[in-house]
């Protein structure tokens, strides 16, 4: 009965946090179920330094191309062309996808790529979102947000026990079993939130131009640019494998919320986000047939 009531004692803790009344499947989803996989996933295939280096070079690299892309392309309103291209659903939509085709140890891969990527969203993503919008956001703002995130502090305890040489699955039964139970269900749920969230924006034929560029640049060109990255600094193996999938993943849905708060025309980015998810479950199939 422990375990079950450990899980009771969460959901509890997090209505209390939240609110109770504006608890979400994507608040769930970002609170508790990510973070089991990252701690879980992190402490069962731990990341060395070269991951994060890797991670960190691609990341930035890649963003700086589709920038200078799109600074010299569309120099007036680069700005959201830039978040809905360069920004991934490495999270909600990366870890079911690379699991399936990468397995566990890509997974824990695509955590670090995907931890690495946020920290650029909520960095050089709020920035440059603030030079186009009407609303200015401060980096400070979302770096002090994302310390709020428990997923942050589940990776601090997977490198910590790492580095003891300590597993979770050495806790006694009434943690273990919650903390696996969680693991084990995250990726259905996961999975129906991108749905949930999704049904939330309305389609439009506004922007279809737009649209159908940015759709097509962020399925084919954004992957295709890291594809030559890892080609010219020779990173291979499932790491590489990994930054591919994740690169080729629809625009992230975090986006809108960027765009929004700046008001970097979210109406777009949000058409964007409606389109390269649907359009995706095609494209990812092709990509991950070309990885493997």
């Amino acid at each position: 009965m422990i375990p079950i009531l450990i899980l009771f004692l969460i959901g509890f803790s997090l209505g209390r946090i939240t609110g109770g009344k504006n608890l979400s499947l994507s608040k769930l989803s970002t609170w508790v179920l990510s973070t089991a996989i990252i701690f879980v996933y992190l402490n069962d295939h731990p990341a060395g330094g070269w991951d994060f280096f890797t991670a960190l070079l691609v990341n930035s690299t890649m963003m700086a191309v589709v920038l200078i892309l799109w600074k010299s392309l569309r120099p007036r309103d680069y700005h959201s062309k830039f978040l809905s291209t360069a920004f991934c659903n490495t999270g909600y939509i990366g870890y079911p996808v690379v699991k399936s085709f990468l397995g566990d140890v890509g997974l824990s891969k695509a955590v670090v790529f995907s931890t690495v990527h946020t920290i650029f969203m909520i960095t050089l993503g709020v920035f440059i979102a603030g030079l186009g919008g009407k609303r200015k956001e401060k980096i400070l703002d979302g770096l002090i947000g994302m310390l709020k995130l428990p997923w942050v502090y589940a990776m601090i305890l997977a490198f910590v026990m790492n580095a003891l040489g300590k597993s979770w699955r050495e806790f006694p039964y009434f943690v273990r079993e919650p903390i696996s139970m969680l693991v084990d269900s995250a990726i259905p749920i996961i999975i129906i939130t991108v749905g949930v969230e999704l049904s939330r924006i309305k389609p439009s034929t506004l922007f279809l131009k737009d649209i159908t560029i940015l759709t097509f640049f962020k399925l084919f060109l954004t992957p295709l640019i890291v594809l030559a990255i890892l080609y010219v600094l020779r990173i291979d193996g499932i790491m590489g494998k990994v930054m591919i999938m994740e690169s080729a993943m629809p625009t992230a849905m975090t986006t809108v919320l960027v765009a929004t708060e700046t008001d970097a025309d979210p109406e777009l980015i949000s058409m964007v986000v409606f389109t390269t998810t649907f359009l995706s479950f095609l494209t990812l199939s092709m990509w991950g047939k070309l990885i493997t």
